[in-house]
């Protein structure tokens, strides 16, 4: 899959075949993916089937508009992409919908930020302090949050995220950015996304000590472990895992070894 794909969008920057990719984002592997981001009773999801194709859409002809072969090739190597997926659809979809076809896993992508009335998500910070006013909680496939993230996503992609924090809610290809961001990025002593799930991180003493193994789990410590792992089995680690497994079905892949983080500690 992740050959397909990186073959596909070297060709397309080769060619300048936009038009493939708008083939792709129209067509049936991409809504098996998404089948359900609109309830046949009138739920609407905030992102929308439309209004996802047309994110990734833009993403692509963006990085097209650049020549960013290297970032193409980074996201996509190994198994990287459809993993990236279920992490995205538990944050922002997380039990969006309680009855349809499919339920659960074929929901998610409902709501572009953190529902409820959320905290301002602000800490000290000298490099990245907050802006007076500013809220820096959730938003986003992968709900970005808290000051010390906002800010260094924003400046590769040339936005001080720190002043409008909102833009990632409000513009579909920025959300996405953030999102691809974070997955990207080590963050120490956490590792990347991408790096654990390519096999190119070594757990340390430190890590091994803790539980921290090579596998799907670590990725959700990375991403949210103080609140999901080291505290046995819980619903949120499930329905990360069942997003997870949908997809690997989907794409004819396996699983592979240490899906949950139940009993890792949390990175410090």
């Amino acid at each position: 899959m992740s050959t397909v794909f990186y073959k596909m969008y070297c060709h397309v920057i080769r060619n300048d075949l936009i038009d493939v990719i708008r083939a792709f984002f129209a067509g049936a592997t991409y809504h098996r993916f998404r089948p359900h981001t609109s309830h046949p009773a009138g739920f609407k999801c905030e992102y929308g089937l439309d209004g996802m194709s047309t994110v990734f859409y833009k993403m692509y002809c963006h990085v097209i508009r650049n020549d960013l072969i290297d970032v193409i090739r980074a996201f996509f190597a190994g198994a990287t992409y459809h993993r990236f997926r279920p992490h995205t659809s538990h944050p922002a979809g997380f039990k969006c919908e309680a009855t349809g076809p499919d339920v659960p896993f074929a929901w998610g992508y409902c709501f572009k930020e953190e529902q409820g009335n959320p905290p301002d998500y602000c800490v000290a910070n000298q490099q990245w302090p907050c802006v007076p006013g500013k809220k820096y909680y959730g938003r986003g496939p992968i709900q970005i949050s808290y000051n010390y993230n906002y800010g260094p996503a924003g400046r590769p992609i040339g936005l001080n995220l720190l002043n409008s924090p909102e833009t990632v809610a409000n513009y579909p290809v920025v959300s996405f950015k953030t999102a691809l961001w974070f997955w990207m990025t080590p963050q120490s002593p956490k590792p990347s996304c991408h790096d654990v799930i390519t096999g190119t991180w070594r757990p340390s003493a430190a890590d091994t000590a803790a539980g921290r193994v090579p596998g799907y789990g670590v990725i959700t410590n990375i991403i949210n472990g103080g609140i999901e792992c080291g505290k046995g089995s819980n619903p949120q680690v499930e329905d990360r895992i069942g997003f997870y497994k949908r997809y690997c079905d989907i794409l004819g892949v396996g699983y592979g070894n240490n899906l949950d983080c139940y009993n890792q500690r949390p990175f410090a």
